[in-house]
């Protein structure tokens, strides 16, 4: 059993702190891109959505998905990552 020092300790919630902003770097943009794909037009244009969607709105998703070209394409990317992944 390895005994931390003080020193140690620091180094890590550095460490910690640093991992976090990184994600949070990482994470923010795409929930910001997430919540605006959800949200209505009008929300868009005044100016109100961050983080979370305003007057949740599907029709984007009902129109890429309803067309067979952008769900094969989709299908082709899932096929794709599993074969890299697994590989």
């Amino acid at each position: 059993m390895r005994i931390f020092s003080k020193k140690d300790r620091i180094w890590d919630t550095i460490i910690v702190i640093f991992c976090i902003f990184l994600i949070l770097i990482c994470l923010l943009p795409m929930l910001h891109v997430l919540a605006r794909s959800l949200s209505s037009a009008d929300a868009l244009i005044r100016g109100q959505v961050t983080l979370l969607p305003v007057g949740l709105n599907l029709d984007a998703y009902q129109t890429v998905l309803s067309d067979p070209v952008y769900v094969r394409a989709l299908l082709w990317t899932v096929v794709l990552t599993l074969i890299s992944t697994a590989a």
